[in-house]
C-alpha cells in the first residue's frame, strides 16, 4: 500500500514539474488568411516578440469559430488577435487575454450599392449583411441594433462572403479593408463594381489570447509588446506592411 502511495506521489510530482516548465515553442492561429494585412501584422509582431523572449513561434490559419474551441481545449497555444471583450461571458474559461493590443483595425462595408451611407451600426439596419461567423466584433454590433435574423448571412470563409455578395445574395460584407481588398483581388473581383465605403462602421483594438497554462508567458508577452512599441521596433515591423 505504501508503495502505491509513493508511486502516485512521484507521478504527481513529475507531472507538476512538466506542467510548470516554461514553453519553448508556441503555436497560434489566425482567423485571417495569410495574404491579409491583419494576418501579416500579427505574424511579424508575434514572431519578433517571442523571439525576443527566446521562444519559437508558429502561426496557422483556422476558421473563426474553431479557434477558441481548440484553444480552450489546449490543442493550440494562442489566438493572434481578437477584440477586448471576446470572452466576456467566459464561455471559454481557459482562454486569457494578453493585456496589450497587438494592432488596431477598421471594419468597413463592401458593397455595390450607392445608397448605403455608413454612420454606425444603425445605418445598416435596412440591408442584408454577410459576415464571418465567429467574429464577435460584428456579431455584437448586429445584436446591439437587433438586426433581424433574415438580414444576417453568416459564413465560415471570407471567399464565400464575397461570392455571395457578387451573385446578389446579400447587400454588403463587413470586413477589414485589407482583408476585403485582398479577397477582391484573389477572386478577380476588383472590377466587379464592389467597392469599400468610408467611413468605417467601427474602429477597434485587437488583443492576442492564450491558454491559461501560459498565464506567465502572456504577461511577459504584454510587457514585450509594450517595449517594442516604446523602442520603435513595433513601428519598424508594421509600417512597411501593405495589403
Amino acid at each position: 500500500m505504501h508503495r502505491v502511495i509513493l508511486l502516485v506521489a512521484v507521478i504527481f510530482s513529475l507531472s507538476a514539474k512538466v506542467g510548470a516548465e516554461p514553453a519553448r515553442s508556441v503555436t497560434f492561429c489566425s482567423i485571417n488568411k495569410p495574404d491579409a494585412r491583419l494576418y501579416k501584422i500579427s505574424h511579424v509582431v508575434l514572431a519578433r516578440a517571442f523571439k525576443n523572449l527566446g521562444i519559437d513561434f508558429q502561426i496557422k490559419e483556422m476558421a473563426p469559430n474553431r479557434i477558441p474551441v481548440m484553444l480552450n481545449a489546449g490543442l493550440i497555444d494562442g489566438d493572434t488577435h481578437r477584440i477586448f471583450e471576446f470572452n466576456r461571458e467566459n464561455v471559454f474559461p481557459n482562454m486569457i487575454r494578453v493585456e496589450e493590443p497587438i494592432q488596431q483595425v477598421d471594419q468597413n462595408v463592401f458593397t455595390r450599392l450607392d445608397t448605403i451611407k455608413v454612420n454606425g451600426w444603425e445605418s445598416l439596419l435596412p440591408f442584408k449583411i454577410i459576415y464571418l461567423s465567429g467574429i464577435k466584433l460584428v456579431e455584437n454590433g448586429l445584436n446591439r441594433i437587433n438586426m433581424p435574423g433574415d438580414n444576417r448571412i453568416g459564413v465560415y470563409d471570407i471567399d464565400d462572403a464575397f461570392h455571395l455578395l457578387n451573385i446578389g445574395r446579400g447587400d454588403l460584407v463587413i470586413v477589414s479593408p485589407s482583408t476585403g481588398r485582398a479577397t477582391l483581388k484573389k477572386l478577380d473581383l476588383t472590377h466587379s463594381g464592389i467597392k469599400m465605403i468610408q467611413p468605417p462602421v467601427v474602429t477597434i483594438k485587437l488583443y492576442p489570447y492564450m491558454h491559461r497554462r501560459h498565464r506567465d508567458l502572456a504577461a511577459a508577452l504584454a510587457m514585450e509588446l509594450k517595449k517594442m512599441k516604446a523602442s520603435g521596433q513595433y513601428a519598424r515591423l508594421v509600417n512597411p506592411i501593405t495589403d
